[in-house]
C-alpha cells in the first residue's frame, strides 16, 4: 500500500512540474492554519460527487477530498487537518474524474490565503454616545499571522444600501464609531471581514455573524415627543380649572353671607358710634364728602 502511494505522488509531481497556475474552474484558498478549501465550476453541478482533488504539499504532505454539491450551485472540498502553512510554498492540486485527471495547477500559499471569518465579540455603547467594537479574528494574538490582518468594517441602517466601511490598520481588534455621524434613533447592521497583508491578491474572508445596535434618540426627536404633550396637558389644566371655579367654586362662594357689624360691637367702639351718626345726619352728597375729608 504505501508503494502505491509513492508511486502516486511521483505520478503527481511527473503531471504538474513546470505547471504555471491556471485561470481555470478551480479555486483553492487555505485560511493559514489548517483547512485548505477548493472550489470547482462545472457545466453540470450534478457531476461534483464524480470528481475528486489530490493535493501535494511540500515535504510529502498528500491529501485528497471529493467534491460536494454546494447551494450556490458549485462543487467544493475541504481539508481540514492541514498541519500549517508556509510563506512562499506551492502545493499542487490535481482535478480527476474516476482515473483520468483532467485539471492541474500550481498554487501559491501567500496568494490563495483567505483568513477564517472575525466574530463581532461585542458592541458597547459609551456615555458620549460613541460605540466601542471589539473584534475576535479567531487567530492566536502571539502568532505574527495575526498581527497582518487587517479588519473591514461596514455598517449601514437597518434596510439601507449607504453603507460606510472602515478598513482598520494592521493587528487592531477594537475600533470607535463616533455617535454624530450616526442617525439618532436608528437599528444599524454591523458586519466585519479581513484579509491578511501577506497575500498580494487581497483576499477578503467570509462576512462575520451581522450585529444589530440601536443609537439613542436625539434632543430634537425628544422634544417633538414631549411638547404636543405637554401641550395638551396644559389645555385639560386650564379647562379643569375654569370648570372648577364656574360650576363648584363660584356658587359656594355666592353663597357665603356678607357678615355684617352687630350693633353691641359698635357701642364698644365710640370711634364708629360717632361716625355712625355723622353719616346719618348729612346728606348723601354731604357724606361723600365728609368721608373724603376724612380721609
Amino acid at each position: 500500500m504505501g508503494a502505491i502511494i509513492r508511486i502516486l505522488k511521483a505520478i503527481l509531481l511527473v503531471f504538474s512540474f513546470g505547471f504555471t497556475k491556471s485561470s481555470g474552474p478551480l479555486q483553492c484558498y487555505n485560511d493559514y492554519a489548517a483547512e485548505l478549501k477548493c472550489t470547482l465550476t462545472l457545466p453540470d453541478p450534478n457531476d461534483c460527487s464524480e470528481n475528486k482533488a489530490s493535493i501535494l504539499i511540500p515535504k510529502d504532505r498528500y491529501f485528497e477530498c471529493r467534491f460536494d454539491q454546494i447551494p450556490t450551485g458549485g462543487c467544493e472540498c475541504r481539508i481540514q487537518d492541514v498541519p500549517g502553512f508556509v510563506i512562499r510554498e506551492i502545493f499542487r492540486v490535481n482535478v480527476s474524474k474516476g482515473n483520468a485527471i483532467w485539471h492541474m495547477e500550481n498554487i501559491s500559499t501567500e496568494e490563495s490565503i483567505k483568513p477564517r471569518r472575525p466574530i463581532i465579540t461585542s458592541v458597547v455603547p459609551k456615555p458620549s454616545g460613541d460605540f466601542l467594537i471589539t473584534f475576535n479574528t479567531t487567530y492566536t494574538k502571539r502568532d505574527t499571522f495575526s498581527k497582518s490582518l487587517l479588519v473591514e468594517l461596514t455598517y449601514a441602517i437597518e434596510g439601507s444600501d449607504d453603507d460606510v466601511t472602515k478598513l482598520l490598520g494592521e493587528g487592531l481588534t477594537t475600533y470607535e464609531i463616533v455617535g454624530s455621524n450616526l442617525q439618532p434613533n436608528a437599528e444599524y447592521v454591523l458586519r466585519a471581514r479581513m484579509k491578511s497583508s501577506y497575500s498580494p491578491n487581497d483576499v477578503f474572508s467570509d462576512y462575520s455573524e451581522p450585529r444589530v445596535f440601536k443609537t439613542s434618540p436625539s434632543l430634537q426627536n425628544i422634544l417633538k415627543i414631549i411638547l404636543p404633550v405637554l401641550c395638551l396637558i396644559l389645555i385639560l389644566c386650564t379647562f379643569s380649572i375654569y370648570f372648577w371655579f364656574n360650576r363648584i367654586l363660584k356658587p359656594w362662594w355666592d353663597k357665603i353671607p356678607t357678615p355684617k357689624f352687630s350693633s353691641n360691637f359698635v357701642k364698644q367702639v365710640p370711634q364708629l358710634l360717632s361716625f355712625q351718626n355723622e353719616l346719618s345726619s348729612v346728606s348723601p352728597v354731604s357724606t361723600e364728602k365728609l368721608m373724603a375729608k376724612k380721609i
